[in-house]
């Protein structure tokens, strides 16, 4: 038998016949409490090297039979895990295994203990998504084992170019990030790739930085985009955390909304790629498992009532809806920064009407600027 891929460590209930060439690394994890790792004795239903062989009906079984100090041999309860044969282990060989688990907690502390040698401010939201506050912009670092949002694996995501992912369990996520991505292994960041891991990090921070240095406002010239006078004033402290479009539409007609998920939706102006963004990116999200709040569920009805939705379904009272709408109505405007109004209609006999085009997800998504010019 081939033997298991180092990243098999990190695979939930994985499974380590000894002896093994990689016990010592194992034992080094469980120390430092990366792993979780159990010691189990066992026999083979079938092992040429055992005296019950002749009293075998299937000699091609592949079960096993734990050793716990519970069971009772001689009442017949050691069992074969597969055809439930009775087995005597005192008869047999004996075998041992580890079964290993990760151990996220410890994990994502140590990813976060990594980051944070940036020297940048470090937030975290949700579980595994690490964002640098750098001084052109953020720098995403996603611990894919954990990270629900699944905006991030996303090619076009917000922060595609200053993103950087890292993987313990690779045999399982390996395929998540998309092709092109930056990717590190978690053992690499153990084994001594963690400089060069943070001064990755540093140049994209950096790289950031200078990007919008490069072009002072007093050098130049006139702007290729003209923000409109609707445009948003800057947001509130509250809305700093969300994320902006990259181009100002003009009006909210031209925005186009559509649901990719149950906890992802894009938005489409003129002259910019779509944005993927999840319901925890633009706030709302509750709870330890980041479930979708009324206002996203709002959304989607607008999405699936292409424009139009009623309020009973999401309030016992007319008030409480339209407090949410106002909530979403907030949100809406600081992340497409558009001052003026999402919605045309919220009335108690007509429901809410978006202002905004909202329906399905196309056929086949298409980049706004081959509908729309660039504005310029």
């Amino acid at each position: 038998m081939p033997p298991e891929r180092p990243t098999t460590l990190f695979k939930r209930g994985a499974v380590i016949n000894l002896p093994d060439a990689r016990e010592a690394q194992i034992r080094g994890l469980a120390r430092q409490g990366f792993l979780l790792v159990v010691d189990e004795a066992y026999v083979r239903c079938v092992n040429a090297r055992d005296g019950d062989l002749q009293w075998t009906r299937n000699r091609n079984c592949g079960g096993v039979a734990l050793l716990e100090p519970d069971l009772d041999e001689d009442n017949g309860e050691v069992r074969c895990s597969e055809c439930d044969r009775v087995l005597y282990p005192r008869r047999k060989e004996r075998f041992r295994r580890l079964r290993v688990s990760p151990r996220y907690d410890a994990i994502v502390g140590r990813v976060r203990t990594v980051v944070e040698r940036v020297k940048l401010p470090v937030t975290e939201r949700p579980l595994g998504l690490l964002r640098i506050e750098a001084p052109g912009g953020e720098v995403h670092v996603c611990l894919v084992d954990v990270c629900p949002d699944q905006a991030v694996y996303h090619p076009d995501y917000e922060r595609r170019d200053t993103l950087v992912f890292i993987i313990a369990n690779d045999r399982d996520y390996s395929r998540r990030p998309p092709e092109g991505s930056r990717v590190y292994s978690f053992l690499s960041l153990l084994d001594g790739q963690q400089a060069a891991f943070t001064k990755e990090l540093r140049k994209l921070a950096k790289v950031e930085a200078r990007a919008q240095a490069a072009v002072p406002a007093v050098l130049a010239g006139p702007a290729s985009v003209r923000r409109p006078a609707t445009s948003a004033s800057p947001p509130n402290t509250r809305d700093s955390t969300l994320p902006r479009l990259p181009v100002t539409p003009r009006r909210w007609g031209d925005v186009r909304v559509y649901m990719n998920n149950a906890r992802t939706l894009t938005l489409c102006v003129p002259g910019a790629k779509p944005q993927h963004y999840s319901n925890d990116r633009l706030g709302m999200s509750k709870g330890k498992d980041l479930e979708p709040t009324k206002k996203w569920a709002i959304i989607e009805a607008l999405c699936e009532g292409h424009g139009t939705c009623g309020w009973r379904r999401f309030a016992k009272t007319f008030d409480a809806f339209k407090n949410q709408v106002s909530e979403l109505r907030r949100l809406l405007r600081a992340v497409v920064g558009l001052d003026g109004d999402p919605f045309l209609e919220c009335s108690n006999g007509g429901g809410l009407r978006a202002a905004f085009q909202a329906g399905p997800p196309p056929d086949e998504e298409t980049w706004v600027a081959d509908v729309y010019p660039p504005q310029g």
